[in-house]
């Protein structure tokens, strides 16, 4: 198995590694918060969880879109690339790519989503535990809304959520699905 090097003799990389690894933090951070949210959080708590986790958005946004941010990556991007490794052109890429999509959205606006799909999340399990999904329609609609704001904010090619899947799978869109599940649906009806 190969060994993952970054070029430590390089002040950017290891910049560029620092602010990776407190990034890592805050997101695992919240990752925890919205476990707990999810399994052992008591009834009550939602709203202090969803502050709390729009909080930790808020840091994350104001950390990656800083001006040192954008320094470091004007820096590295001024460096010969064949003297980096591929595992700093890789850090480089993948933070370039987040900053320039997140430095677009106002950080209000990544705390309102938080918040939102927070609050959603306990609204959401209390539907299902009562088959009455009706008291999840407003605030679907009011994530919904958001995520939207969000992707006017960014830009987008053809519909809103082909930013959202290229957040997961960078790349693919919505032909590229539908592609895939016209082929299944063929494939599947023969069966």
């Amino acid at each position: 198995m190969e060994q993952v090097v970054f070029s430590q003799d390089r002040p950017e990389i290891r910049k560029l590694l620092e602010l990776n690894h407190q990034l890592s933090d805050i997101y695992g951070a919240a990752s925890l918060l919205s476990w707990d949210r999810e399994t052992y959080m008591p009834d009550g708590a939602s709203q202090a969880r969803a502050n709390q986790l729009a909080t930790l958005a808020g840091i994350s946004h104001r950390i990656l879109v800083s001006n040192e941010t954008e320094r470091l990556i004007e820096k590295l991007a001024a460096l010969q690339q064949e003297k980096l490794t591929v595992y700093d052109r890789a850090l480089m890429r993948e933070l370039e790519r987040a900053f320039s999509r997140v430095r677009k959205v106002p950080q209000q606006l990544v705390e309102e989503i938080e918040r939102t799909t927070s609050e959603g999340t306990e609204i959401w399990q209390r539907a299902r535990k009562e088959s009455n999904f009706g008291l999840f329609r407003d605030i679907l609609q009011k994530i919904v809304e958001l995520k939207l704001k969000e992707a006017e904010c960014v830009g987008y090619e053809d519909t809103p959520y082909n930013l959202f899947l290229d957040d997961f799978e960078p790349g693919l869109t919505v032909s590229d699905v539908d592609r895939v599940f016209s082929t299944l649906k063929e494939i599947t009806a023969e069966v």
